[in-house]
Parts: structure tokens; sequence; C-alpha cells
């Protein structure tokens, strides 16, 4: 049995889910939805996906810029905890690429950088900057589909590199800088602007871990940081590879105080999404980890040790996740839970 599911081509597979939710094109749905779901529901079961009683509203992806899973499994991140105690979690997932923007782009196209082939220099390494670098692939992204299937696109985006004219705005109404602190108060507003009788798709990605680093007063005086380190611009990580052990050791420290900081926003967050908290599916996950003198390195580049690939993923409102995921499997997740009709490279019953 568990050879034929393997089996079942994926736009069955989408039918199944469409008869879960009850989008399925038959013609007596009242009198036979329920049984239809009910056997939709056995299907994916036994797949090992586990589903929630109906599919959500809203979209949410939240994106935190440079987190580490370790290190997020070590510190205190209660509002996170809270969240993969309420929905799921992958325990080893990992970005698509090493730095934002491939990982960005695997993650709105469902493609791996493999296949995209949007990788390095960096742009503070080419000589033309932007006007070296080739679009985003011409391939559907997220935002495009789920507008095709009616919802309202919205993205705040705190990584500048997202705004530099190459294409990740796709399919999005609103896509708009946004730093860190003035997020929160962002998504109300935005939120009550909108009309939430129509779906949502909310793409926030914070700026998060990235370099330079500016924990709260609160977590530096936990972490017994060196104030003459972290004030003015921040911590820099150019200070951190060319300093000595202690201060590389400070740096360690920033880092881990600046990701309760983020819980902290992210709890900010999930105040914010209120009018829609309970009728999304909300992902949080990151675009890349960070080395943190692991080999002697700092920092992201392209190198592929654990701690600049694996990342959190968190899913609430939706199918359990498997153990293993990609984030490139984060359009097909979405797509199938939301009942929209969407082909993607990845797809997370892979994983």
């Amino acid at each position: 049995f568990s050879q034929f599911l393997a089996s079942v081509p994926r736009r069955l597979l989408g039918l199944m889910w469409a008869m879960y939710v009850g989008d399925a094109p038959i013609v007596d749905l009242e009198a036979a939805g329920e049984s239809r779901r009910q056997l939709a529901a056995v299907l994916l079961n036994a797949m090992g996906v586990q589903l929630a009683e109906e599919a959500p509203k809203h979209v949410v992806l939240i994106v935190i810029d440079t987190l580490r899973a370790d290190v997020v499994d070590e510190v205190d991140t209660p509002v996170l905890d809270g969240l993969a105690a309420e929905g799921s979690f992958a325990s080893r997932a990992w970005s698509s690429g090493t730095w934002t923007a491939p990982s960005v782009i695997s993650l709105f196209s469902g493609m791996p950088v493999r296949s995209h082939g949007w990788d390095f220099p960096f742009p503070s390494q080419m000589d033309n900057r932007t006007r070296s670098y080739a679009p985003v692939p011409d391939v559907p992204l997220l935002a495009e589909v789920l507008k095709g299937a009616g919802f309202q696109t919205s993205a705040f985006y705190g990584n500048r590199l997202l705004s530099q004219g190459l294409g990740y705005d796709r399919g999005f109404d609103r896509f708009q800088a946004s730093g860190d602190r003035r997020l929160a108060e962002r998504v109300t507003e935005l939120l009550a602007s909108q009309d939430l009788d129509e779906r949502q798709f909310l793409y926030l990605h914070l700026f998060g871990g990235h370099q330079p680093l500016r924990p709260s007063d609160a977590s530096a005086e936990k972490y017994g940081l060196d104030r003459q380190l972290i004030k003015g611009r921040g911590f820099s990580l150019r200070r951190a590879a060319q300093g000595n052990p202690a201060v590389q050791h400070q740096y360690g420290l920033a880092y881990r105080a600046v990701v309760e900081d983020i819980d902290q926003r992210l709890g900010l967050l999930m105040d914010a999404l209120g009018p829609i908290r309970e009728d999304s599916l909300i992902i949080i996950t990151s675009d890349h980890g960070e080395m943190l003198g692991e080999h002697e390195l700092f920092g992201h580049f392209d190198w592929l040790y654990e701690p600049l690939t694996r990342v959190p993923l968190v899913v609430v409102g939706g199918p359990e996740v498997p153990e293993h995921f990609s984030t490139s499997a984060i359009p097909d997740l979405i797509t199938t839970t939301m009942g929209v009709d969407a082909e993607w490279p990845t797809r997370f019953l892979d994983q």
C-alpha cells in the first residue's frame, strides 16, 4: 500500500487535498463532501502527513535573516518554543543557499540552487553591483501563484538586498522595506487597511541576526557584553573576524543576545497578526545560519558547514512537517495546505 501511495501522481494528491478541504468539483458536496474529506485524510495521513480539520484562510511566511537552528535550541526563545508546541517543527531543516539572494530565490520559486544557478559572488565583490546580476528566474513565484488564486499579497523586508530591482517583488501588491523595530507596527497598520474577508499572504523578512549586532540593553547585560563592542552602529563581523579570541567570544555572546531579542519581536508580530492569527498558516524559518568561529570562520559565505546551512522551521496551522526539510519545499507546503493548484520543483511530501 505504501508503494502505491508513493506512486500517486502529484495532481491526484492535489485532488485528495481538494476533496479534504471541500474544493473538489463534486456536484453534491453537501451529500458527499464529508466522506470524501475523510478519504483524502486517510490517504494523506498514511503518507505521514497530519492535517488540520480544514484549510486556513491566510498565509504568513516569516523569514528571520541569519538565524542558526542550534543557537535557537540553546538560548531562551519562549515565543518560538510555544509556536513549535502549538504546531510542528522540523528537527533538521536546511536552507537552500548560504546567503540571502539564492536562498530567497529558492524560497519563492521552489528551485534548489543547482537549478536556478543564482549564487556567488556577493554584491560587494562585483564591479557593477546589481547591474551584473541576472534577474530572478522567469518561473512562477510564490506570491504570483497566490495572487492568481485571489490572495492579497504584502511583504515587508529588513534586508536591503531584496530591494535591488531583481524581481523579488514579483506578485506582491505591496513590497516595502521595514526595520525590525517597526515591523509589528507596520503589520498592524496593514491589516487595519486590508479587506480581511479576502485571503491574505504576508511575507515578513526580518534583518534578525545579521551583523552588525545591536542587542538590547537587557540582553547585553544578561550575556555580560562589553558595551564598547556593541555601541554606535553595533558589533561588526569584521571586528570579530579580526579580533582576538576574547573579542570573538564576545561576538558569539552578542549573537545569542540578539536571538533572544528576535524572539521578543516575534511575540510582538504574533500580537500584530491578531485579526488573522487563528486562521492562518504561519511558517517561521531563516534564509541561512552564521559561522561564529567554527573552523576559524565568521559570517556567511560559500561554506557548507552545518551552522550555516541548518535553520529553524516551525509551522503553525498546517500539516505536520517532516523531520528533515529543505526550505525550497516551502512553496509546495503552502499551496498544498491552502488548496491552491500549483506545481513546484521541490515537493514537501518528498522530504
